[in-house]
């Protein structure tokens, strides 16, 4: 059997094995250390730089591997924002409702009223989500309440598919789930919302700068049988 002390005697036998490993990678603090030498001479040297070098090469794999992961969620464009996907009770999948442009007309007949929080009817005024809320439920759909559920209601319209009249438009204006703003799309690149407090239910184009840096996903609520037939040439 070998002593108990063989190793401390290894070690202060042969020095060197350990002061000339390969340092560790610049930045990395943590990386695993190189076992120390298990023979003598120069056979121990090389199974300690054997071990070193399997050792690094796991760790710079796995560094690399996390870096591209926070690289990716970093990256990630404004149509993979994580919004619920599970559609709320109140309303199908995609609903049975009224033509779009019915729907449209409908949004439109509230231009001006003013913003209120918490308002969901034109007597009282209208925040973005009571807006859509009220718009809808004209036509028998009752949506859920909150721009939150109502991000996940329908079904998503696929980035690069046009969008449709009666769509709802999700934005992201602010942060968290209070950060969530909804309008109805009306056709031509044009939307009705409720914006904000001071202001009133107006009609306004995707193609301003803000509303395309905050556009973030659109959600089908019509089934496409509701929408009008295209035009024959």
């Amino acid at each position: 059997m070998r002593p108990a002390h063989s190793a401390d005697m290894n070690r202060r036998a042969h020095p060197a094995s350990i002061a000339t490993a390969a340092p560790h990678p610049a930045g990395m603090r943590g990386a695993p250390h190189c076992a120390h030498p298990h023979g003598h001479g120069p056979a121990g040297q090389l199974t300690d730089s054997r071990a070193f070098a399997r050792a690094t090469a796991r760790w710079t794999a796995l560094t690399a591997l996390l870096l591209s992961v926070v690289a990716l969620a970093g990256c990630a464009g404004k149509q993979q924002i994580a919004i619920p996907q599970e559609t709320p009770q109140q309303v199908r999948q995609q609903a049975p409702a009224a033509p779009s442009q019915a729907l449209v007309r409908t949004a439109r007949s509230a231009l001006g009223v003013p913003y209120r929080n918490g308002g969901r009817t034109p007597t009282e005024g209208f925040d973005c989500s009571g807006f859509v809320w009220w718009t809808f439920y004209q036509h028998g759909v009752n949506l859920p309440r909150t721009t939150e559920e109502q991000a996940a209601c329908g079904s998503p319209v696929p980035p690069g598919h046009e969008l449709r009249p009666a769509d709802i438009i999700v934005f992201r204006t602010g942060s968290g789930p209070l950060g969530l703003h909804t309008a109805i799309y009306t056709g031509g690149g044009q939307f009705v919302h409720s914006p904000k407090p001071g202001g009133t239910v107006r009609e306004e184009s995707l193609t301003v700068h803000y509303w395309q840096r905050a556009f973030i996903a659109a959600r089908r609520i019509l089934r496409p049988a509701d929408q009008p037939a295209a035009s024959q040439p």
